[in-house]
């Protein structure tokens, strides 16, 4: 096995057990993972909260309208966390749950 291969199955593994230990489902530990990774405060929380923006707006995927209020509340709290540069954030989130977003 390779180096890459290894620190892959690794980071895996990490993801794995970390997850156990959180009350997150799979879609809020994605944004956990990815919030963790960038350096973003209270990641667990900070996804808590997406996790909630996602529930209140189920058609976001096919829905244009509740994909702007998604965006516009992912921005609050990213705002709300630090976060400089919010709208590629976001962007990224919102693909991250599964919409493409130009």
């Amino acid at each position: 096995m390779d180096r890459a291969t290894l620190c892959i199955n690794l980071s895996y593994l990490i993801a794995i057990g970390e997850r156990a230990e959180k009350d997150l489902d799979k879609e809020a530990f994605a944004m956990y993972w990815l919030l963790r990774g960038e350096g973003v405060k209270e990641p667990e929380d900070t996804a808590k909260q997406m996790e909630k923006v996602f529930t209140d707006y189920p058609h976001w995927k096919n829905s244009e309208a509740q994909a702007r209020e998604v965006r516009k509340e992912l921005y609050k709290i990213l705002i709300s966390k630090g976060v400089k540069d919010k709208t590629p954030f976001a962007k990224r989130i919102m693909q991250y749950m599964g919409r493409e977003v130009s």
